[in-house]
This record gives structure tokens, C-alpha cells and sequence, in this order.
């Protein structure tokens, strides 16, 4: 069971309970029998119990998946676990001549088909995620069978909801009805439905809290519950002396059975199905439109459904493929809401990448070539020192001259920067080399020449050569230093 805590709602209740419950009618000091389970696995932290009257065996469930049966006195008998993917937040049994049982997954809001006879799922589900889901880490946590329907108990608002089913056929639920618990009570943690009693028997862990009622719904009996984090309960009944065993697993690791509990067992037909209501409430706590039942965040009215938002590692605001999906209006850290960036190693926003059919920089043209003027040194390889042969390889892919003592550099990231290195008049193009393998350029058309910062398009420095002025390798090397 997830901690669940509202606290205005909470306080409300705990008023309520104290004027209300009656003190616990069964004896004061319980007994543990849960020694057996925490002995097979000091993990185990029970979340709910079911009496199986056939078997006479206790069947328990612990919220990282396991399951176990054990005897009146708490010895285990065997132990499963089904592994983390579920939470078993309670069990059921609908046959007790059957070996079969019924988990409560929080994780799914679904109730599974277990056979105890062979230890394993059988693959029957019946979902209640139409109604129940996890709000604030407030999901389905009770479960019991009772002519012909689940009751699921709703951690979320502590109601029950109704829905009839077909244990022969998976996926044969049908949402009946909910039964509106009392005002004010959220956190039920545990159901339970007794046969000989025919009654419904609701905790409340946040309370301390049991409530009887029929199938209708109608409130029978209240009382205050010893112990703490209750999660699961379950009654033995013995008709003839009119009381119960009553025992109720505590997510703590302990199982306690108290003896003298006060019960009415009926010899009468049990009550019909509950009927839909002709008005269901809906919960809707934050007034967007969206039912608690559907809405990932019931307390927020800005956000209904999970947003997806992409990973930015270079931190240029650009997201990449890799997503991740949350409640909420603003992305987590290292997140955005855009997945544009074409190379998440690299900062390039605001810079138009050649051929990705966007408008990169946000001018109302796509995929023209960036200038300075327009552009700005790019924000990466701008950076970039342009001595290094090893960056060199890895940043440009081409420099080619054009018109005018123009070149144009074609980066790693497919942006393309036209810089103006001679400042000519010419349709010719220019002619363009790679200064000993570096980023460094050699740009020149007929006598003129300059050297190039490939990354930035600055000018380290130009000549004009004429008959017996300086050697062209001479001016390079000096002009670089190499």
C-alpha cells in the first residue's frame, strides 16, 4: 500500500470516528500469527487476508507480489511470488469447495485468477480501470466476492464500486454501482465479505476504523480497530456462540487474530445485487471536466493526462527522440516539450540544419543557408578550437568556394554557413584548402587570398600577392604560426 494522506479529509474523519465507532468489541490484546511469513521471507508485508473455509487455511498477499497460505496457528504452508510488476494490495475467494483465488493488483486496478493447486495465474483478469486508478499514489485496495460481483474498495475517496462478473469468461466485468461510504472517509485498505454474516466489512487504515454493512451499502456497525497500518481483514466464524475470529494483516509484517468479535449469522437468502444508482456521483476534485477516475492529477486543473517530453542533453532547449511520459504541465529536468533537435550531442539552437523540411531558426524560411548576419556564429562550432585536426574531422564535412570569394561550410549536424572571405565581384568561385588538415582555410581567387577560421567564417588575415612580394607557404605559416 502507497502512504495516502489528505490531510483536511483526514481530520474530518478522525472527528467523525471518535463520536461515532464504538469501542473494539473483541479482545484487546491480539495474537500474532504472522511469525510463519516474515520466517519464509522477512520482506513480506502483508496487505491482505482471506479465510478459506475449504482449504482451512489462511490465503495472504504482500504488495511486491507475493502470496501465501498458512494454517490457523500462522504456519506457512507454501509461498509464491509473482515478482514486482504487481502489487497485491488484497485477495478473495468466490468457491470455497475451489482452489481458485482472486488478487487485487494495485498496479492495474485488476483482479487476477490464481490457482492454488498448481501456483500459478491462469490468465483470467477483470479490470476495474474505468472507474479506479492511482490518484496521488491512492489506488484499488480492496477486494471481495459476493453474489455474483466484485466489490472493490478505492483507496482514493474510501467508496466501494459495485461490478457484476463472470468468473467462467476474463474481461467479463460490468461496473454496477458505487456505494457511497461515509462522508469525509478516504484510505479503505482492506474489504472482506462474510457468508455467514452476509456482510461487507470495510477498513480503514488512516482511521483505525472497521465499518459493517450489508450489500446495499447500508451502515450497520462502526468500530475502532488496535493496532497500526492495517491493510487486509478476514473473519472465522463460529455461528453457534454468535462471534468471530477476526484477524487483520498489518502491512508492518504482523497478522493479528482477535478472538469474541460480536457477529448475526444469517440463515436468510443473501441479499440481491445492488442496483445502479440512478445518479452516480462523479469525482471531479479540481473542476476540469476530467472524472478522478480518469484524470492523472485530480488536484491539479491544469493538467488531465500524462504529457510526453523529450530528452535535451546538450541543454539548447531542442528534444531528441528519447521520451518520457509524466503528469504534469512543465517537462522534468533535462526535458523539453519538442523533439527538434537533429543532433542531442551538440548545442545548435536557432540554426537552420539543411533539409529537415523545418524552420530551424524561426525566419519564416526553411532550410536556407545561416549567414552571421542572420544566424550568429553557430552556437557548438563556434566554440571549437580550429587547430585540431581530430574536432576538424569530426565537425565539418565540407568547405567549398563559390561566387563573389564566398565559401560555404557544411557541419556534422547538416547546417550550412556561407561566410564572406575575399569580398570580390566575380561568378566565378573561389578556390579553397584545408591548412594542414586543420579547421583553418585557405581561400584564394586569382592574386588574392585569405586565411579562414572554418568554424566562425573570421578572417585570421588576407593579401594581395604581387611579382616578389611574400611566398604563399610563407604567408600561411606565418599568418597561423606553424
Amino acid at each position: 500500500m502507497k502512504h495516502f494522506f489528505v490531510v483536511s479529509l483526514l481530520i474530518t474523519a478522525f472527528v467523525a470516528t471518535s463520536a461515532d465507532a464504538a469501542s473494539w468489541p473483541a479482545s484487546s490484546i491480539g495474537t500474532s500469527i504472522g511469525g510463519g511469513l516474515m520466517s519464509a521471507d522477512a520482506a513480506f508485508e502483508p496487505s491482505g487476508i482471506i479465510w478459506h473455509s475449504g482449504l482451512s487455511q489462511y490465503v495472504v498477499v504482500g504488495d511486491e507480489g507475493q502470496i501465501a497460505t498458512m494454517n490457523a496457528d500462522g504456519s506457512v504452508v507454501t509461498m509464491w511470488n509473482l515478482g514486482g510488476l504487481y502489487d497485491l494490495e488484497d485477495v478473495t475467494v468466490a468457491d470455497m469447495s475451489s482452489s481458485k483465488v482472486y488478487l487485487l493488483d494495485e498496479n492495474t486496478s485488476s483482479a487476477f485468477e490464481f490457482d492454488l493447486t498448481i501456483g500459478a495465474l491462469t490468465g483470467k483478469s477483470w479490470s476495474f480501470a474505468d472507474k479506479l486508478s492511482e490518484v496521488s499514489g491512492a489506488g484499488a485496495e480492496g477486494l471481495a466476492w459476493a453474489n455474483g460481483s466484485f466489490y472493490v474498495g478505492w483507496q482514493y475517496d474510501g467508496d466501494i464500486y459495485v461490478y457484476s462478473a463472470t468468473l467462467e469468461t476474463s474481461g467479463s466485468q460490468s461496473f454496477v454501482q458505487e456505494i457511497h461510504m461515509t462522508s469525509g472517509y478516504t484510505d479503505i485498505s482492506g474489504l472482506a465479505y462474510n457468508s455467514d454474516t452476509q456482510q461487507l466489512y470495510a477498513l480503514y487504515d488512516g482511521l483505525n476504523l472497521i465499518e459493517e454493512r450489508d450489500l446495499q451499502g447500508t451502515l450497520l456497525a462502526s468500530y475502532s480497530v488496535p493496532g497500526s497500518n492495517q491493510e487486509g481483514v478476514t473473519l472465522v466464524t463460529t455461528c453457534s456462540s454468535s462471534t468471530a475470529t477476526i484477524v487483520i494483516a498489518e502491512d508492518s509484517g504482523s497478522v493479528m487474530s482477535y478472538s469474541g468479535y460480536p457477529i448475526t449469522c444469517s440463515s436468510s437468502t443473501p441479499e440481491p445485487t445492488p442496483t445502479p444508482d440512478p445518479t452516480p456521483v462523479i469525482v471531479d476534485i479540481d473542476a476540469d471536466g476530467i472524472e478522478a477516475a480518469n484524470d492523472c492529477n485530480d488536484n491539479d486543473a491544469t493538467v488531465s493526462v500524462n504529457q510526453t517530453y523529450y530528452l535535451d542533453s546538450d541543454g539548447d532547449t531542442l528534444g531528441s527522440d528519447t521520451t518520457t511520459s509524466v503528469c504534469s504541465v512543465s517537462p522534468p529536468n533535462g526535458y523539453v516539450a519538442n523533439s527538434n533537435d537533429t543532433n542531442d550531442s551538440i548545442s545548435n539552437y536557432g540554426i537552420e540544419i539543411s533539409g529537415d523540411g523545418a524552420d530551424n531558426d524561426g525566419d519564416g524560411i526553411v532550410d536556407e543557408v545561416n549567414t552571421l548576419s542572420s544566424n550568429g556564429v553557430h552556437p557548438y562550432y563556434g566554440t571549437l578550437d580550429p587547430k585540431s585536426k581530430t574536432l576538424k574531422i569530426s565537425s565539418i564535412i565540407s568547405m567549398v568556394g563559390t561566387k563573389n570569394g564566398d565559401i560555404l561550410v557544411t557541419y556534422t549536424d547538416k547546417s550550412i554557413y556561407q561566410y564572406d572571405a575575399l569580398s570580390l565581384t566575380t561568378k566565378a568561385s573561389s578556390n579553397v584548402r584545408s591548412v594542414s588538415g586543420t579547421a583553418y582555410y585557405v581561400v584564394w581567387f586569382g592574386r588574392y587570398s585569405a586565411v579562414v577560421n572554418g568554424y566562425t567564417g573570421a578572417i585570421v588575415s588576407t593579401v594581395t600577392f604581387t611579382k616578389g612580394n611574400i611566398h604563399p607557404l610563407k604567408w600561411v605559416q606565418e599568418t597561423l604560426g606553424l
